[in-house]
């Protein structure tokens, strides 16, 4: 008897730290420190709707930078579609044209990939703040994102550059800005990863603190019953 209720309340610890990592969203697991069930069911809710909340709001955010981001590209480049309709030579017009096609989609494959870490940065701030909550070690975790978050801008501030490279005019790329162009472009690439390699990194740490707090619970829990 005394076995089947020491592993009762571990089990029962153990399900109320377990919490998703990524992209999945579930309510937190009540606690038996609080002796009303229904009060603390309605504090937990509320905690996991105002994470959630600030979350939405903050991945709002970045979606509006990287669309701000795309739309001064568009503007650029809606101005040197017009110059393009003064040139009197068609075969030159449609070299022009195709161009500024080429550049565009370029542009747009860099947002989309910013979009989408900055995106992915702050899914993982949920979870630190989920698992803060907890009373979880995110202190590691913390500081990856911190890390992240300067790299994401590194990556905002080249792109720009490459933008402005790019949007100056419908001629063909010097040798000079190809050479600028193409470094840009490889160290984008080069940041995108290491984002994407802190973040994972971030959540690695997330997961094993969480495995430090349960090991924590559950030689606590065996003390108590014994």
């Amino acid at each position: 008897m005394k076995k089947h209720l020491k592993l009762l309340i571990i089990g029962t610890l153990v399900f109320s730290l377990l919490t998703p990592f990524l992209f999945i969203q579930a309510n937190d697991a009540h606690s038996n420190k609080m002796d009303n069930p229904i009060k603390k069911a309605t504090e937990e809710k509320f905690k996991s709707n105002a994470i959630t909340d600030g979350i939405k709001d903050q991945i709002e955010k970045v979606k509006g930078e990287a669309k701000t981001l795309r739309e001064q590209a568009k503007e650029k480049f809606q101005l040197l579609k017009e110059s393009i309709k003064k040139e009197t030579d068609a075969v030159q017009a449609k070299l022009q044209e195709t161009r500024i096609l080429g550049r565009e989609q370029a542009l747009e494959r860099f947002s989309t990939a910013l979009e989408r870490i900055n995106e992915l940065k702050e899914k993982v701030n949920a979870e630190i703040a989920k698992l803060g909550e907890k009373d979880i070690d995110v202190t590691v975790a913390k500081t990856l994102v911190e890390t992240a978050g300067t790299k994401i801008t590194e990556i905002e501030t080249k792109i720009t550059e490459a933008t402005n490279l790019l949007a100056e005019s419908t001629n063909q790329l010097s040798a000079e800005n190809k050479t600028t162009l193409k470094t840009l472009s490889e160290e984008i690439q080069v940041l995108i990863k290491e984002v994407h390699q802190t973040l994972g990194d971030a959540v690695k740490s997330l997961k094993e603190s969480t495995k430090v707090k349960l090991e924590s619970v559950k030689t606590e829990t065996a003390e108590i019953v014994e």
